[in-house]
């Protein structure tokens, strides 16, 4: 008879280390916070490349007589606000298994005049509801496993980030 037998040494320590990779992924509200100070870095950098389909010329005629100067997607500056840092129209929603970032811009001023807006108007760019499609938020495969690995480094940073151990749970590539 052929026995083959074996011990694994360290195992109370890796068994501890299961334990609080598991308890981290109970709560991973740390990875939100970091994953939201990245959206709003994400939304500065689509806000100074503006990479949306340009005014038309009527409206870039009136936006440059009334507020000359500003961006597309600028004129009082609430839902750039908004998107790029926390205010009172930021939405950033944090909870142990979910995050929900935006914006509720609707309303803002711009000399003397307030422009609050009847609907929602960055949803209406965002799926061309009556206005051009000019998407606010659009979320690449690159930041997606930027967004993954701060989770996987959360919740697994007691382990050596190997390869094979990160395959195992399903981050190849994103560590």
């Amino acid at each position: 008879m052929l026995k083959v037998s074996f011990q694994l040494q360290g195992a109370e320590a890796l068994i501890q280390k299961v334990e609080n990779a598991q308890a981290r992924c109970r709560d991973l509200s740390p990875a939100f916070i970091e994953i939201q100070q990245d959206f709003f870095d994400m939304e500065r950098e689509r806000f100074a490349t503006q990479p949306w389909t340009p005014l038309s010329p009527d409206y870039r005629r009136w936006k440059e007589n009334f507020a000359p100067g500003l961006p597309i997607m600028v004129l009082t500056g609430a839902l750039r606000d908004s998107l790029t840092r926390k205010t009172d129209q930021t939405i950033s929603e944090i909870y142990t298994q979910k995050a929900v970032f935006g914006t509720r811009a609707r309303s803002g001023e711009l000399n003397g005049r307030d422009f609050t807006a009847k609907r929602p108007y960055a949803l209406a760019h965002q799926y061309g509801r009556g206005v051009p499609v000019r998407k606010l938020i659009e979320l690449s495969a690159n930041r997606r496993g930027i967004w993954t690995s701060i989770i996987a480094r959360h919740c697994f940073r007691d382990f050596k980030p190997t390869t094979g151990m990160m395959q195992a749970y399903g981050f190849q590539g994103m560590i």
